[in-house]
């Protein structure tokens, strides 16, 4: 798939025609593809190092886009302004507890983004707390397994809600660890996350009986046990 799968998936949570915010662009192949197809009319492309930026910038001027693209430096959110009028905010690449310090800025009301288009490093669960406790709903999510390891991308959306997701058979925080999407989903790459995650608990379980990271690995495990027994089996 033309950038790669991860790449891919981001885009692919971009409504078409999107103002689009890319924390922390990197190469700036996301706004690149998204102006290249369509998915963006308009995009920001930040780092916090103006240098890097600086060649990002040469780089995107040799092949010129249609739409408009603009780079600025700076960290998380502090380079975006209300007047960008911005649908999308993306943030890819970094760690979950990162993303949340950056969504937690004051600053994220004012820009008025009606979609968060997130991928994590680890620790789905903390970021999944963080949108059901700021009013934001999960919309979309998905799972991918490349070359040994599993990579999450999730869209939310504010909705201002103050319930959290339900399920009949699993308590929050297991829809917190597991997400309310991919559990309805019937994607058999959940189910083998959940296989992968439950034979590292028994590994962790039995090699620490009894102590604190025992204890913790048993309670994660039978959160694992929970979530397996609620996912359609694998097809034969």
């Amino acid at each position: 798939m033309r950038g790669g799968d991860r790449i891919r998936a981001l885009v692919e949570m971009i409504p078409p025609g999107s103002r689009v915010a890319d924390i922390g662009t990197d190469h700036a192949l996301l706004p690149r593809i998204l102006l290249e197809e369509g998915r963006a009319t308009f995009c920001i492309a930040t780092e916090i190092n103006p240098a890097a930026l600086n060649r990002r910038r040469t780089r995107i001027g040799d092949h010129p886009l249609p739409g408009s693209i603009e780079f600025r430096a700076g960290d998380g959110l502090a380079p975006l302004r209300p007047n960008d009028r911005l649908d999308v905010i993306v943030l890819a690449g970094i760690g979950a507890r990162t993303q949340c310090r950056i969504l937690s800025s004051p600053a994220l009301a004012g820009l008025g983004a009606g979609r968060l288009v997130l991928q994590p490093q680890g620790d789905p669960a903390v970021l999944r707390r963080w949108l059901a406790g700021n009013r934001y709903r999960i919309a979309q999510e998905r799972l991918l397994h490349l070359r040994g390891f599993f990579h999450l991308t999730l869209a939310a959306e504010p909705e201002g809600r103050t319930a959290p997701e339900t399920d009949p058979d699993l308590t929050t925080a297991d829809l917190m660890a597991a997400g309310p999407c991919l559990v309805r989903s019937g994607d058999p790459v959940v189910r083998k996350y959940w296989e992968f995650q439950l034979s590292r608990l028994l590994r962790l379980e039995a090699g620490n009986p009894g102590g604190p990271g025992g204890k913790q690995a048993a309670r994660d495990r039978e959160q694992a046990e929970r979530i397996l027994e609620t996912l359609p089996p694998d097809k034969l």
